[in-house]
């Protein structure tokens, strides 16, 4: 449980800035390779809605494999979430947006460290 719950942990911070960049937070220069410093463009504030939404599920999964919850993911749905976060760590320290790396990378290292411990050991 303790890893699952480091996971849900780690990605309030990350979900929390995505709603308030779809809200109009000027925090464009956190997200997306830091394209667009100040608020997102109305027509990409949309994306953020929808990592807000795929963190969102991603946390629910990890949650109901460790038996916290009980929101009826099959079990294979933890395979996806494995995936995305460590293609999440990847993508944020490659990102050209220094913040992105330094806030983002960390965080999703935590997050992807989590769920290896949660999975395999």
């Amino acid at each position: 449980m303790t890893p699952a719950l480091i996971y849900a942990l780690a990605a309030i911070g990350p979900i929390l800035v995505q709603l308030a960049l779809v809200l109009g937070a000027p925090w464009g220069h956190l997200t997306m390779g830091g394209r667009w410093p100040g608020t997102l463009p109305p027509r990409i504030r949309p994306l953020a809605g929808l990592q807000a939404l795929l963190l969102i599920a991603m946390t629910t999964i990890v949650l109901n494999q460790a038996g916290v919850t009980d929101f009826g993911w099959p079990a294979w749905a933890i395979w996806p979430v494995l995936a995305i976060t460590l293609l999440s760590t990847v993508a944020n320290f490659a990102t050209p947006s220094r913040m992105e790396r330094l806030l983002w990378g960390p965080m999703t290292v935590l997050m992807s460290l989590s769920l290896i411990w949660m999975l395999f050991l």
